[in-house]
């Protein structure tokens, strides 16, 4: 009967290794699964997932959680008339289906025709 193993573990790796000499024989075991676990590290990428998964998980600091709080609906900003401007100029762009890296472009031409 088959045991139940996580996979990634060093218990799964054994297990996938027996079952593989198990399937193909002992040469295609030697140059198939031998030599390729060999130069991917063997079980050193088992090991250190099970280390990183064992490392204690800790929280954001209290400042960091309270900065994260949403503002109170008084402390909002209405944007500014630039910004207004700035947004209605990209959605006109974009209703001409072109796209915001060419909104980009096209606002630095402007810019380097004035400029000149």
């Amino acid at each position: 009967f088959r045991v139940s193993l996580e996979e990634g573990t060093v218990e799964f790796f054994h297990m996938c290794r027996r079952d593989y000499l198990l399937d193909h024989g002992c040469l295609r075991y030697l140059f198939g699964f031998l030599l390729i676990q060999f130069f991917s590290g063997w079980t050193l990428p088992c090991h250190v997932a099970s280390w990183v998964k064992r490392l204690p998980k800790t929280a954001f600091p209290k400042a960091v959680q309270d900065w994260s709080n949403p503002l109170p609906r008084e402390q909002w900003q209405a944007p500014s008339a630039e910004l207004i401007a700035q947004s209605e100029e990209v959605r006109k762009i974009l209703r001409k289906g072109m796209s915001i890296f060419d909104y980009f472009l096209e606002k630095e031409r402007n810019q380097s025709k004035t400029g000149s």
